[in-house]
């Protein structure tokens, strides 16, 4: 059991860390903007995905005996509310 918890938490660090690098190098292929990518900004992704990967987990664990379409069901229910609220929370200009 424990190898498999240590397996569980190397594969979501690894989901993390890409999710991370593929933002700064989407970022810097994608845009003209060369200045470097401000602290704020970084917290306040940082912060959203530890959110997201936890009420992910509860939902998980709390739905996971009604099976998984409950989950999925779940899961969308979050990712829009998560959609209509993100973008006014990453804001730069407050």
């Amino acid at each position: 059991m424990l190898i498999g918890e240590l397996l569980w938490e190397f594969v979501c660090v690894a989901v993390i860390i890409s999710v991370a690098l593929s933002v700064v190098l989407l970022r810097a292929r994608f845009t003209n903007y060369k200045d470097p990518i401000p602290p704020r900004l970084w917290i306040r992704f940082s912060l959203v995905l530890f959110v997201l990967c936890i009420i992910g987990l509860v939902e998980g664990s709390i739905l996971s005996p009604y099976g998984f379409g409950w989950f999925v069901l779940a899961m969308g229910v979050t990712l829009c509310v998560a959609a209509r609220v993100l973008p006014r929370f990453m804001r730069l200009d407050r």
